[in-house]
C-alpha cells in the first residue's frame, strides 16, 4: 500500500487559524473558540478586529525597562496591571514576562562586563593586601609566591588578569569543569554552612512576619510576607554580614575546607 502525500493530512485554516468547519457543529465550534479568542486578547477578534493591544516593539527601551524592574519588584501580573492602567493599552503578562526576560538577560550580560572590568581594581585592593599582609604575620619571605585557586569562568581566564597575577607573583590554578566540588575550598567546607546560615535567616524572618500578622488577628488565609526586593535588600545584607562573621569565628572549619581540596 502506497504511503499517502504528507500534504494530505494538511487541513486548511481560516484566517484566525481555526481549521474550515465542515459541518454545523463543526462551525458552531469554531465560532465558541474565535469569541474566547476575542474576549482573552482584550477586543481583538479572531477575524483580525482591531484592540487596544500595541505590539512589543512599539515600547520603548525606557519603558521596557521601567516595566521589567517594575515586574521584578513586585511581579508580572501586577506589572501588567499597573502599566495597563498607565499606558493606557492592553498589557498582557506574558509580555511583561518577555520584558522581564530580556531584561534581566541584558544586565546579566552588563554584569559580566563590569566584572571583568572591576577584577584588576580587586587585585591591587584585596588580593594583593591579603597577600602581603599574610607573608608578613607568617615571617615568609618577601617573595613568597601566592596561589590563587579559580573556576573555569570566563572572567577569570582573561589575559590581562592573568598577567597582573603572575607580575604580583602569585600563581593560578584552574578547577577543571564540573569539578568544583570536589576540588574548590569554598564549595568543600564553606558555602553549604554560609547558604545553611542565610536559609535559617531568612526562615526566621518570615517566621516573625506571619507571627507579627497572626497576633494582629489577620485570618491565616489572608497572611502575606512583603518579599519585595525592596523589602529583602537591605535584609539580605544584614544576613550576608553575620553569616560571614559566623565563619570568621570559626576558623578551624575554613582551614578543613583547604585541607579537603588538598591544599593545605
Amino acid at each position: 500500500m502506497a504511503t499517502p502525500p504528507i500534504f494530505s493530512f494538511f487541513k486548511k485554516v481560516d484566517k484566525a487559524g481555526l481549521p474550515v468547519a465542515t459541518s454545523p457543529s463543526f462551525q458552531a465550534a469554531n465560532k465558541e473558540v474565535s469569541s474566547v479568542m476575542a474576549t482573552n486578547s482584550g477586543g481583538k477578534s479572531a477575524s483580525g478586529g482591531k484592540g487596544r493591544k500595541r505590539k512589543y516593539g512599539a515600547y520603548s527601551p525606557e519603558t521596557r525597562a521601567k516595566i521589567a524592574r517594575y515586574a521584578i519588584e513586585n511581579g508580572n501580573t501586577a506589572a501588567a496591571k499597573h502599566y495597563t492602567t498607565v499606558l493606557k493599552t492592553d498589557i498582557s503578562e506574558s509580555t511583561v514576562r518577555g520584558m522581564k526576560a530580556s531584561y534581566q538577560k541584558m544586565k546579566k550580560m552588563q554584569g559580566k562586563a563590569e566584572l571583568i572590568s572591576s577584577l584588576p581594581k580587586f587585585v591591587e585592593k584585596v588580593i594583593v593586601p591579603y597577600v602581603d599582609r599574610t607573608i608578613d604575620e607568617n615571617d615568609l619571605p618577601l617573595r613568597q609566591r601566592a596561589l590563587c585557586v579559580f573556576n573555569i569562568y570566563t572572567a577569570l581566564r582573561g589575559e590581562e588578569l592573568k598577567q597582573l597575577l603572575f607580575d604580583k607573583n602569585i600563581q593560578i590554578v584552574y578547577v577543571p569543569a564540573s569539578c568544583t566540588d570536589k576540588l574548590q575550598p569554598l564549595d568543600l567546607g564553606i558555602n553549604a554552612p554560609f547558604k545553611a546560615s542565610m536559609r535559617a535567616q531568612f526562615e526566621d524572618y518570615y517566621a516573625e512576619e506571619v507571627k507579627k500578622q497572626l497576633q494582629n488577628e489577620v485570618a491565616l488565609k489572608d497572611v502575606k510576607v512583603d518579599l519585595r526586593l525592596s523589602v529583602i535588600k537591605p535584609l539580605h545584607a544584614k544576613w550576608i554580614v553575620k553569616s560571614v562573621d559566623d565563619l570568621i569565628k570559626n576558623p578551624d572549619q575554613v582551614k578543613s575546607s583547604w585541607t579537603m581540596a588538598g591544599l593545605s
